[in-house]
């Protein structure tokens, strides 16, 4: 018995390990040797996470590198299928567990509208197009590579793309946006909606991106008021992800779970 805890005593020096048992397992920091590229401004289940260093790890995916808000994340959200990221700016996101939280949470009302073919493009909007709001997507950060954009001319008909892998060829591979609402800020003007009218200043442009065909499986969200333009150099936590998405004129104010957020 001596024989035998002299001889694991042994291996355990050998190895290096600061403790050799079943119940005290070595504890290494995860990413311990990355350095922070950005730091992120986070809001969860009512509480702010200011600072957070992230980065990239050797196979490319979006990392947070701090103590608190990794274990929170690596515990409740990382394998959430409904997980769902409002998009503030560049260095701030909302996250939420499902995308009905994040739209009541930001007075979006969704009304049942008809699906309808848009216009699509692969330049920038010109004056003639007459675009009501677009979403510029792009393969790489800071708005580079390839690039499509999507565009709305009626509120009644909404972009709807079920599965960016065809025929665009870009399924997993947005990683920055533009979002612009082209509509003034002007209150005695109103956008037809098909069943009911809204006022230009109450008409918020919304982009939902989903991770996977056909609108499922965890979304990032960003919206636009009127005159507005959004631009998102990065897609935390979402470059190279998105494999369907959304674009539509809703009410600000008051939330449904009517329509396209089923």
């Amino acid at each position: 018995m001596n024989k035998t805890i002299k001889n694991l005593a042994l291996l355990c020096a050998v190895l290096g390990l600061a403790s050799c048992n079943n119940e005290d397992t070595p504890v290494t920091q995860p990413n311990a040797n990355l350095n922070p590229q950005e730091f992120l401004n986070i809001s969860y289940n009512g509480k702010e996470y200011s600072n957070i260093p992230t980065t990239y790890d050797e196979n490319g995916e979006f990392i947070f590198l701090d103590k608190d808000f990794s274990k929170i994340y690596e515990g409740e959200l990382k394998d959430l299928s409904t997980l769902s990221i409002h998009l503030n700016d560049e260095s701030s996101i909302e996250m939420f567990k499902t995308l009905d939280d994040n739209l009541e949470k930001h007075g979006v009302e969704i009304s049942s509208v008809p699906m309808g073919n848009d216009v699509l493009t692969r330049t920038g909007v010109s004056s003639e197009e007459n675009f009501l709001g677009t979403v510029d997507l792009w393969d790489d950060k800071k708005f580079k590579d390839t690039h499509w954009q999507f565009g709305i001319m009626t509120a009644t008909n909404p972009k709807w793309v079920e599965n960016l892998g065809s025929p665009y060829k870009f399924n997993d591979k947005c990683s920055s946006l533009i979002l612009t609402n082209n509509l003034p800020n002007d209150s005695s003007k109103e956008l037809n909606m098909g069943s009911y009218t809204l006022k230009y200043s109450e008409a918020t442009l919304v982009f939902i991106g989903y991770d996977d065909r056909g609108y499922s499986d965890r979304t990032f969200t960003a919206l636009a008021k009127p005159t507005e333009k959004k631009e998102f150099r990065e897609l935390k936590n979402f470059n190279d992800k998105m494999s369907s998405l959304k674009l539509f004129f809703a009410r600000t104010g008051v939330y449904t779970t009517e329509g396209a957020s089923k």
